[in-house]
């Protein structure tokens, strides 16, 4: 896993974040179902993975068992930043900051200039994402617009798969 220099994953309360490995594709598309009570994300994922977009999705393993996820895929616009999307957490997961874990592991991600989510201010700025800045445009709400990395105004373009 490629993380910004000073970032070290470990372990915290018995949980790993680390990239998914081959054959877990599965197991992490139960957890987004899981976390959003239907396929939507799910199916997200399977379209950003098809179109070859997916720069890389990070896992939150606990006894073996995946119980987290975040992925990372490639924009349209700028070509060198990523989208973070979705972010889950299995239900009975939640509470116990693998969430703040996987935010923060995303937000810190060498795998692009700069990350950016679409999601809740109030939980993105605790993990190293700010508020969009002044002239950034999006097909989605600026408001809930948050950018990690080398943040720019530009013109964000999303891929079809958001569509």
């Amino acid at each position: 896993m490629r993380l910004a220099p000073g970032h070290r994953p470990g372990h915290l309360r018995g949980v790993q974040i680390r990239e998914i490995h081959k054959g877990e594709r599965p197991e992490m598309r139960a957890v987004i179902e899981a976390a959003f009570d239907r396929a939507r994300e799910a199916e997200l994922i399977d379209r950003l993975y098809a179109d070859g977009l997916v720069l890389c999705t990070l896992v939150a393993v606990e006894d073996g068992r995946i119980i987290g996820q975040a992925t990372l895929s490639r924009m349209a616009r700028p070509s060198n930043w990523a989208c973070l999307a979705p972010l889950s957490v299995r239900p009975e997961a939640q509470g116990r900051g693998i969430g703040d874990r996987l935010a923060k592991a995303a937000a810190t991600s060498e795998h692009a200039e700069a990350v950016v989510v679409l999601g809740d201010p109030g939980f993105y700025t605790r993990h190293g994402f700010l508020p969009a800045p002044r002239g950034l445009t999006s097909p989605y709400p600026v408001t809930h617009t948050l950018v990690a990395g080398r943040a720019a105004a530009v013109a964000l373009d999303y891929p079809a798969a958001f569509g």
